[in-house]
């Protein structure tokens, strides 16, 4: 299983770019075990990659992470759903 972490150049600078793939990283790793379970369900290999768009500014608020989490889940719901329907 591969995950990749991305974030807009041109709308942060460096420091928030390294700030939300750490909490996008840092979320993925609590999350990796519903997702290694849909790709080993699926019978492949399964690639995902994440990227911040924007929306909420990125700052070093320990909330911040809270609502990454929250939506890391959410998005991991949604490939496990993927991932079963494929299978069928």
């Amino acid at each position: 299983m591969r995950a990749g972490f991305s974030v807009s150049a041109r709308k942060y600078n460096a420091v928030k770019r390294n700030r939300a793939k750490r909490l996008m990283r840092t979320a993925y790793e609590q999350e990796r075990k519903s997702l290694a379970g849909a790709a080993g369900r699926t019978g492949g290999a399964l690639s995902v990659l994440f990227v911040y768009n924007g929306g909420k500014d990125v700052k070093a608020a320990r909330s911040d992470f809270k609502d990454v989490r929250g939506d890391m889940s959410s998005m991991c719901q949604k490939i496990c759903a993927a991932a079963a329907r494929e299978r069928k």
